[in-house]
């Protein structure tokens, strides 16, 4: 009769039990988390119940560490133990990459910091491609602060490359202050890698203002580098406002340069008409002329050397040093990428000054790879002088190289063509 009743109440007290256990481990936990000065477990509980969602299950609270503000967020780790670890890999792509991640994370924070740490850790290319990643944010946040950093710097390769850098993401900004800067470094590798990184960046923004800056300057074999790739750009950016502003150069000592390259530039983005329209437009003399043709079939020959060549057999014209010049420039670049086309046109030729000028620029291209060929083909020029001085001068040039065979070759070619060579003041000794 009580049996049920009693069964019932010693459920309910063996349910309490269990309750109450539950709940002291819990606070138990929680006592203990805040006397260690962590957030609570119940706290973080609260924090992870929002609306519509589920909380968090309890062996994963039990388990988690949750920070304090004294101590660094979970995953974020010192910078400079970052870059430690990264620099205990082996050697190779994954330590180069990892040294600039982390050294690129920490310029962004604290870049003066990050530097020094990688001027004083770091040597080789690891050292040279790591600060050049890592100056860019702060050239980008504050290029002036960058700027003194990178001058106090010792003069050395490590300098030109941070330099480099600098200008390449400061010029995006402000060219003038960047070209200043620049004219005020001590080393002239360090100024010349800062004027390669200006003109990189300012080229791609306002390529007629660096191309002008570039003329304006004059031109060293350096700057005249960097002024084919400027110039590059501008003709890709507007290649009728570079046609038109290299015109207005043609008064000035840089005015061949610039127009050979722009030809070139035509050439393989426009088209070869659109080159050779450009040239007859110019006011030059025929020599200047002729190399200006000779420019346009250089780069004919590099695009489409057989269609270079049809027209220039159909040409009509009465020119015909401009002919000459064309063939010699044709054959330069086609006998050096395809011998066996190049010389299967040429013996369709009709002899004459024309195909004299082709023999001429065929044995050029083709001494390096057969000298026999270049020189058999010399004696086939019809103009005396010039089968003369091309002979003399190929044969020189392999002597040098090789002169094994080359001499070998001379006691076995005819009288006339040994004679011919041995003419030559260099041989008369």
């Amino acid at each position: 009769m009580f049996k049920k009743p009693i069964s019932l109440l010693l459920f309910l007290i063996a349910l309490a039990a269990v309750i109450f256990g539950i709940r002291y481990d819990w606070d138990s936990v929680n006592e203990t988390s805040a006397s260690a000065g962590q957030t609570t477990i119940s706290d973080t509980l609260i924090e992870d119940m929002g609306e519509g969602t589920s909380p968090t299950p309890l062996d994963e609270l039990l388990t988690r560490t949750v920070p304090t503000d004294e101590e660094e967020p979970s995953g974020q780790m010192n910078p400079e133990t970052l870059l430690e670890d990264a620099l205990a890999l082996p050697l190779g792509t994954e330590r180069s990459t990892a040294l600039i991640e982390a050294a690129t994370r920490w310029a962004t924070e604290e870049p003066e910091l990050a530097l020094t740490w990688i001027e004083a850790n770091l040597g080789g290319r690891d050292r040279l491609d790591t600060l050049q990643a890592a100056i860019q944010p702060w050239a980008e946040d504050a290029p002036e602060s960058a700027a003194e950093w990178v001058r106090t710097m010792v003069m050395d390769g490590s300098q030109a490359r941070a330099a480099h850098a600098l200008a390449l993401a400061w010029a995006k900004t402000d060219p003038e202050a960047t070209l200043a800067w620049i004219d005020g470094l001590s080393a002239a590798p360090v100024r010349s890698e800062a004027r390669a990184g200006l003109v990189e960046s300012w080229s791609e923004h306002a390529p007629e203002a660096t191309v002008a800056w570039l003329v304006e300057r004059g031109l060293d074999q350096e700057e005249a580098a960097l002024l084919r790739l400027a110039l590059d750009r501008f003709v890709e950016a507007d290649h009728r406002a570079a046609g038109a502003f290299i015109s207005a150069q043609a008064s000035s000592a840089n005015f061949p340069a610039l127009a050979e390259r722009y030809i070139a530039q035509l050439v393989e983005q426009q088209g070869p008409e659109t080159a050779q329209a450009w040239i007859e437009q110019q006011n030059v003399d025929p020599h200047q002329a002729d190399l200006y043709h000779r420019s346009l079939f250089y780069s004919w020959a590099q695009v489409d050397p057989a269609d270079a060549a049809t027209l220039l057999d159909t040409a009509e014209t009465v020119d015909h040093a401009q002919v000459e010049a064309k063939a010699f420039a044709l054959m330069s670049e086609w006998a050096r990428t395809d011998t066996y086309a190049s010389a299967e046109w040429l013996s369709r030729q009709a002899a004459g000054p024309v195909r004299d000028a082709a023999i001429e620029g065929f044995s050029n291209a083709v001494l390096p790879f057969d000298p026999v060929v270049a020189l058999e083909w010399s004696q086939a020029i019809t103009s005396a002088p010039l089968r003369t001085a091309q002979l003399q001068a190929l044969f020189t040039e392999w002597a040098q190289a090789d002169p094994g065979a080359a001499g070998t070759w001379l006691e076995n070619t005819s009288a006339e063509t040994e004679a011919t060579i041995l003419s030559a003041p260099s041989f008369e000794d």
